[in-house]
Parts: structure tokens; C-alpha cells; sequence
């Protein structure tokens, strides 16, 4: 594996950290979740779908995506990812 360095180190080793890392992250998904649910409530092709369960598994899939790509980008932009409380030495690797 490549030797991986975050682009601006904030990592969770101490509960004030790691608890602003996970409001972060939480409220991009939970942010990009209702836009989304918002976009396929109006849509002219998509509204026709029923509620249940077209878009409830839609809008799983779709905030589970979310997800992954948020704690990829917090991964590589903040260096998260090696658990809630995070020991001070980085991991050397991506995954």
C-alpha cells in the first residue's frame, strides 16, 4: 500500500473531537438524505412511484452511498476512520 497523509489532520483522539467529527459527518448525510428524498417527492417521472416500498428502498440505497462517500471524504480530508476515539498515531494507509 501507498503511504497516506490527511490533508488537514483533525483526527477524534480526544471526545470533544470525535464528537464534532461525528456531527460533521452525520449531518452531511442527513443533509444530502433529505435533499434528495425532496428531489424524487417532486420529480415529474418519479413522483408516480409509490411511497412504499419504491422509495423507502431507494432512499436507503441512496443514504447508504451517502455514507460511504462522506467517510471517504472524511478519511482523506481529516484522516477519520480508525474508530470513535482514534489512538494518536495514524494508521500509515488508506484502509
Amino acid at each position: 500500500m501507498f503511504k497516506f497523509t490527511p490533508l488537514y489532520e483533525f483526527r477524534g483522539t480526544t471526545m470533544w473531537k470525535a464528537w464534532v467529527i461525528n456531527c460533521i459527518i452525520l449531518g452531511l448525510i442527513s443533509a444530502f438524505t433529505i435533499e434528495i428524498r425532496r428531489i424524487m417527492d417532486e420529480h415529474q417521472y418519479i413522483s408516480m412511484l409509490p411511497d412504499i416500498p419504491h422509495k423507502f428502498i431507494a432512499t436507503i440505497l441512496i443514504s447508504s452511498t451517502a455514507g460511504f462517500i462522506t467517510y471517504m471524504l472524511s478519511r482523506i480530508i481529516f484522516g477519520t476512520g480508525e474508530g470513535l476515539i482514534e489512538p494518536v498515531k495514524m494508521h500509515p494507509t488508506l484502509f
